[in-house]
């Protein structure tokens, strides 16, 4: 039995301490609260990228795992926040119909894809030049309700410390692993977009992408699928839409504004008539990266400080492989996938 110590209690210091303790391991957990990306997150799971209808890095193993995980964090937490949705897409012209009939001949589409019908040609709606099509491995995470639900499984466990509390960067000895006199077998940290504050993995390149979102009511319109095109509107447990998002670059606040609300509501525009009205604005920041994957391993001089970071957009889709991967590496060596190890970037962490 080993000990381990999380910063950061979002999305990824959750998934990665959840496994740590499912080995039998003990953990202790820092967050101070104040990282809201996980939270504010739309939580939406869409396996394509529109307009040429790819597949996501690694889609289908990401969807083997997350649709594994999920359910069972539901179980173990006893509270729910994991809803399978379908996802109407509204196709802006030929050329995507054209991809999405290609791609759903594909065997490793088939899965997420539904064949067009006449139906979604028809899809009642004055923005449907093109028609829609549907995907049907589509989900949602209701973000509040999963933190939550994580946050008081961690309290209640034996076996993990859950301190809700600011970090103390002088605390850590590199040199043995170890904080305030208590020593680690890892040190990992899952601090999002405030990586830049780390004294350790701040050199890495996890950019600030600020996203905002708003909480509609909208008048007739159905909640048994979320819709894209140029936006996405979501239905919430409650009979409301989330709608968004935004993409503001190098914007490391959680601030609300006026332009990202016009912005969205442009682009609501262009996917319903019916009338809605704005109940709420929130913001987060995604931790993205330059090459739109990941940031995990250990540090080439601190042995023992590892980051786990760098998620972006996707989080929730790749969360659940890469962190079962992640400590299977921290346990066993496995090798990390060369896509997501910091050693790309190492050069610039020995300089």
């Amino acid at each position: 039995m080993e000990n381990f110590l999380i910063v950061g209690a979002g999305l990824s210091g959750c998934l990665i301490s959840y496994r740590l303790l499912e080995q039998g391991h003990n953990v202790r957990l820092i967050d101070d609260g104040k990282n809201a990306s996980s939270i504010v997150a739309a939580g939406q799971i869409n396996p394509v990228t529109f307009r040429r209808m790819n597949l996501g890095w690694r889609t289908n193993e990401c969807f083997d795992e997350l649709e594994k995980l999920y359910p069972e964090l539901e179980n173990e937490t006893g509270k729910s926040f994991f809803d399978q949705l379908t996802i109407r897409r509204f196709f802006a012209h030929q050329q995507e119909v054209d991809f999405w009939k290609a791609r759903v001949e594909e065997a490793e589409y088939q899965r997420h894809l539904c064949p067009t019908t006449s139906e979604d040609d028809k899809y009642p709606s004055p923005h449907n030049t093109f028609g829609t099509g549907r995907i049907q491995s589509g989900a949602v995470i209701r973000p509040k309700e999963f933190i939550a639900a994580m946050h008081d499984y961690f309290k209640a466990h034996p076996s993990c410390v859950f301190n809700e509390e600011k970090l103390n960067y002088y605390e850590i000895k590199s040199e043995d692993c170890s904080f305030q006199e208590n020593k680690y077998q890892a040190i990992i940290f899952s601090q999002g977009f405030r990586n830049f504050e780390n004294p350790f993995f701040g050199i890495l390149p996890v950019q600030c992408t600020k996203g905002q979102v708003l909480k509609l009511k909208v008048n007739g319109l159905s909640t048994d699928e979320a819709l894209n095109r140029k936006c996405f509107l979501i239905p919430t447990r409650d009979a409301h839409f989330l709608a968004g998002s935004t993409y503001e670059w190098n914007q490391p606040n959680t601030e609300i504004t006026e332009e990202a609300k016009a912005t969205i509501s442009e682009n609501l525009n262009q996917l319903i008539e019916e009338d809605y009205q704005v109940v709420d604005q929130k913001a987060g920041v995604r931790p993205t990266t330059p090459d739109r994957r990941p940031l995990i391993g250990e540090h080439p001089s601190y042995p023992g400080l590892y980051i786990f970071n760098g998620l972006g957009t996707k989080g929730y889709s790749l969360a659940p492989l890469l962190s079962k991967e992640f400590v299977k590496h921290l346990l066993d060596g496995q090798p990390l996938p060369e896509e997501v190890s910091i050693h790309r970037f190492k050069k610039q962490m020995l300089t």
